[in-house]
């Protein structure tokens, strides 16, 4: 395939993900206009929280693909970016703190002296998470979800483990409908081929086990 061919199948799949994160986006905007709906002075404290709770859930799953429709559009690579891997995990740490695990426990677990990445922070920081959001759908309540960020052979590791059931669409991603969890997949898998990167999802006795595979710097 000639370079010319191969920026057009780029161009044709980026915009058939871009085209797919606007009908995700739209969902979620109509989620929040649904829950500030049902905002009066007839609800009560509950009601209150949990629609202001769902109406922050969507707004920062909307906020993080949208800021990932630059990096789905943009050529690959070619200006030797890097990012130190601790500032992506304590990027992600304070947003997890500040969202909170909705029920479920998130630990983040790194190893030490990561290496520095050939990536964005940011791109690395929306892409992390929007599949940390999936996986917190996907574990029960209660239950865990844990982020373990390992180095080796030339690339670090960040994987999102959840004790969720399996999800045949997450799993099944390449084939599955452009929406959740799969949609998340696709965006991540796009982007990280054009730096060298790659995505595994496997499900693992305990869980759901995503990688997000990150070449050193």
């Amino acid at each position: 395939m000639s370079s010319v061919s191969e920026q057009g199948v780029l161009e044709e799949e980026a915009q058939r993900l871009v085209f797919a994160m606007c009908h995700e986006i739209s969902n979620l905007v109509a989620a929040v206009r649904l829950h500030a709906h049902l905002i009066d002075d007839d609800l009560d404290p509950r009601g209150l929280a949990l629609a202001s709770i769902e109406i922050d859930d969507s707004s920062a799953r909307s906020g993080a693909l949208l800021a990932l429709v630059r990096a789905v559009l943009s050529r690959p690579h070619e200006d030797g970016t890097h990012a130190e891997a601790e500032a992506i995990v304590l990027g992600l740490q304070r947003a997890i703190d500040e969202h909170g695990g909705r029920g479920v426990a998130i630990t983040v677990q790194a190893a030490d002296g990561l290496p520095k990445v050939q990536a964005e922070p940011q791109v690395m920081h929306y892409l992390l998470l929007t599949h940390l959001y999936g996986a917190i759908d996907s574990a029960p309540a209660g239950s865990e979800v844990r982020v373990v960020v390992e180095s080796g052979s030339g690339e670090v590791r960040f994987a999102i483990e959840d004790t969720g059931s399996a999800d045949e669409e997450h799993l099944g991603w390449k084939k599955a409908a452009l929406r959740g969890r799969a949609l998340s997949c696709a965006i991540a898998d796009f982007v990280l081929k054009k730096i060298g990167g790659r995505l595994e999802v496997e499900r693992a006795e305990k869980g759901t086990r995503t990688s997000l595979c990150v070449p050193s710097a």
